[in-house]
């Protein structure tokens, strides 16, 4: 895996924590979201996930060490539990996603590096 192709994970979860961030803030800890633009960033954040962990996917998890597409697919949950308005809009709390963007950021080195072990094995 080439740092560019590291690189464009970091940029989607820099536009994911934007896309939240500029969203319209309700009483503090709730945001409203626009549902499509923000699956769509979870779409392409997942469809990059580093090639490395997508071969050994099903060992991680059996491992408990996959936590990027467990983190991708919580997000996705909250979104979907979220209050729908206005059709296209979803209200949800602000910090839950953050958090499961920062654990994304602090984890993705290490099953990186576990998952090139795997495959040197």
């Amino acid at each position: 895996m080439d740092s560019n192709n590291n690189s464009a994970i970091y940029d989607l979860l820099k536009l994911l924590e934007l896309a939240i961030d500029e969203s319209f803030n309700l009483l503090g800890q709730y945001t409203i979201i626009k549902h499509s633009e923000i699956m769509m960033l979870l779409d392409r954040l997942e469809q990059n996930v580093p090639e490395e962990i997508q071969k050994v996917r099903s060992q991680l998890i059996r491992e408990g060490k996959e936590t990027i597409h467990k983190n991708i697919d919580n997000m996705r949950n909250i979104i979907d539990r979220g209050f729908a308005i206005f059709g296209s809009y979803v209200v949800i709390k602000k910090s839950k996603l953050l958090i499961l963007i920062d654990e994304i950021y602090a984890n993705l080195p290490v099953e990186i590096q576990e998952a090139r072990a795997i495959l040197k094995s």
